[in-house]
This record gives C-alpha cells, sequence and structure tokens, in this order.
C-alpha cells in the first residue's frame, strides 16, 4: 500500500474505535478518549 493508503486506514481505524467507544455498554475511561482524539487529531 501507498503512504497515503497506508494512513488513510489507520485513520479509518482511529475514527471507528473513536465513535463506538462505549457503545457496547464498557466505561468510557478520559484518559483512553483522549489518547484516541490526540490520534484522529494528529491524522488529520
Amino acid at each position: 500500500m501507498s503512504g497515503l493508503t497506508t494512513q488513510i486506514v489507520e485513520l479509518k481505524r482511529l475514527t471507528h474505535e473513536l465513535l463506538c467507544l462505549g457503545t457496547d455498554g464498557s466505561a468510557v475511561y478520559s484518559d483512553k478518549f483522549c489518547r484516541l482524539n490526540e490520534a484522529v487529531l494528529y491524522k488529520v
């Protein structure tokens, strides 16, 4: 895969994880939320 494609796939994975955080009834921890949010921000 090209570098751009790899970055897109990783961004998609991170955003999906962030959007689905806590939807399974599990606890949402602020450190995990912040880490995912920061990762998405820097990928964009």
